[in-house]
């Protein structure tokens, strides 16, 4: 799965857990093929139906992955309407885990006001 076929996967699919997951694996399995390039990238998918918190969360993801594997980083990730106003915190709680989460959560997330583990990226 490319990027650009998130466009009808997000419209099709309805566990946004999964269409994600599969995303990853994808996006594992083509960087350690070495199959992708920046390119891979450079289009902007049509996040129609998600809420914000969902459309900058794909956002951070891209922009994670493009500077963890040297990938040029595509204009689209940088748009203002994917930073959160309000912070967005993985986990549901008030107290000691979104202390652990705004000290560890991976810098592309965090400055879009988004806190998760760091790693939220770890694949079994």
């Amino acid at each position: 799965m490319e990027i650009k076929d998130l466009t009808f996967a997000i419209q099709a699919i309805h566990s946004k857990k999964l269409l994600y997951n599969d995303f990853l694996d994808t996006l594992y399995d083509a960087i350690l093929s070495e199959r992708i390039t920046s390119s891979y990238f450079s289009e902007e998918p049509c996040f129609q139906g998600l809420g914000i918190e969902d459309r900058a969360y794909w956002a951070a993801t891209i922009h994670y992955f493009c500077n963890r594997f040297g990938f040029d980083l595509p204009d689209w990730t940088m748009k203002d309407e994917y930073f959160l106003k309000e912070p967005y915190f993985s986990y549901k709680d008030n107290g000691h885990a979104q202390l652990y989460l705004i000290a560890e959560s991976p810098r592309e997330f965090s400055m879009r006001n988004m806190y998760i583990s760091n790693n939220a990226f770890e694949r079994v």
